[in-house]
């Protein structure tokens, strides 16, 4: 599984768009708080969208400054990819796969 990260960070004054490809601590780091996260709620116990991006904001976003004032490195996770396939695609697909096993 590969999981990519987008965030913005705040860098020299200014938000700027931050891309990440996670490596494979990173990828089991965010894999495991998604299906912590999607536990009790997800079809076949398998994390949804919101859960990997749960995951990726838990890992991943820092904030050393507040809301009004941030400060240099403070990132806000905003989107994940994960295995080459928008999170969206996936859900529609899970969807689809589910409807076909209920008819």
């Amino acid at each position: 599984m590969q999981i990519t990260v987008f965030a913005v960070r705040f860098e020299d004054a200014t938000w700027v768009e931050w891309e990440h490809a996670c490596d494979e601590d990173e990828t089991a780091a965010v894999a495991d708080s998604a299906r912590e996260l999607g536990f009790e709620h997800a079809l076949f116990r398998e994390p949804l969208n919101a859960d990997f991006l749960g995951g990726a904001r838990y890992i991943f976003e820092v904030a050393r400054g507040t809301p009004e004032k941030p400060v240099h490195g403070d990132t806000r996770v905003y989107d994940v990819k994960v295995a080459e396939i928008e999170l969206e695609q996936f859900e529609e697909s899970v969807d689809a796969f589910a409807a076909k096993m209920t008819a």
